[in-house]
């Protein structure tokens, strides 16, 4: 039921997750016998967002996420690199002195 209800606020902030996850009752609603199965969407919530979903564009939305995709691969990449390149001891030398002690990539 607590991932039903946070769906339900997820679509009534437009997707967003600013929300509060609601407080239910729960255990209150489970000693009284009366704990729903399920939560049921209200009808103007459903139509908002189906009518938000609609009004997407679906292929700029792709666009936007694989423009994402694309820099978060770059980022990688240059992670990838920076690892693994090697420190001279003068590097590894001010990096003990300042209490830091540099980790060995080959050693996984």
């Amino acid at each position: 039921m607590t991932l039903q209800s946070c769906l339900l606020e997820t679509i009534r902030v437009a997707g967003d997750n600013t929300y509060k996850i609601p407080h239910l009752g729960k255990q209150r609603q489970a000693r009284l016998g009366i704990l729903p199965r399920n939560l049921i969407c209200p009808t103007e919530d459903y139509r908002d967002g189906t009518a938000k979903l609609s009004a997407i564009d679906a292929v700029a939305y792709e666009r936007a996420v694989e423009t994402e995709l694309d820099e978060l691969r770059t980022a990688d990449e240059l992670s990838t690199y920076l690892e693994s390149m090697a420190l001279d001891s003068d590097v590894t030398a001010a990096l003990e002195a300042a209490g830091l002690e540099a980790i060995d990539m080959n050693d996984e």
